[in-house]
Order: C-alpha cells, then structure tokens, then sequence
C-alpha cells in the first residue's frame, strides 16, 4: 500500500420497491460503473489505480456501514484506489488502440 490520492468505496445500494433488480444484477452494473472510472483513469497519464476488496474485517465491518451511511441491505464490494504515478513508468496494460477492434463476422 503506497499513498493514493483518494480511496472511493464501492458500495451497491439496493434498490426499494417491489420491483427490485437481483441482488447479482445490481453488483454487475456496480462492477460496470468501477471498470468505466478504470477505463477513464486508463487515458490519463500519471494516474494509477485498482480495485481492492479490502480487508473484509473493516470492510464489513459496523463501523464502516455507518462511516458510509449504508442501509441494512447495501454492500461494500471495496474501494478503488487512485493515485498519482511516474508517468515514465511502464504500464504492462497498455495495448495499440486497434488491438481490440478486431472483430471476426460469421454468418
């Protein structure tokens, strides 16, 4: 763990009604939302970031829920840590645009 910038907790606020979503829909497009803020970070040099279950202890803890006014039913999935990097560093993930544009149509 180094120093980051900002630690955004991940948290899954289930949705009222009587018509709720799936528990596991709602972690999907939570899941969706943190891949688009990697995505977004991805294309800005010098930023690093991931996504960290944390330590489940703290992470669930009581505490925690109320320190992020959380409801019975939400969950914390983690936190997605960003920091400031060497922009001369190699970035492993790094791919030519076109790579994954490459697309096979079959009829």
């Amino acid at each position: 763990w180094g120093p980051v910038s900002y630690m955004v907790a991940i948290v899954v606020r289930r949705q009222a009604g009587s018509k709720r979503m799936p528990e596991w829909e709602e972690h999907a497009a939570t899941a969706c939302a943190v891949q688009n803020m990697h995505l977004q970070a991805s294309a800005q040099v010098g930023l690093a970031c991931y996504w960290s279950s944390w330590h489940a202890l703290a992470r669930d803890s009581e505490e925690m829920r109320t320190f992020l006014g959380m409801e019975e039913e939400d969950r914390c999935l983690g936190y997605f840590m960003v920091a400031a990097c060497d922009p001369e560093l190699k970035d492993s993930r790094r791919r030519n645009a076109e790579t994954h544009l490459n697309v096979e149509w079959r009829e």
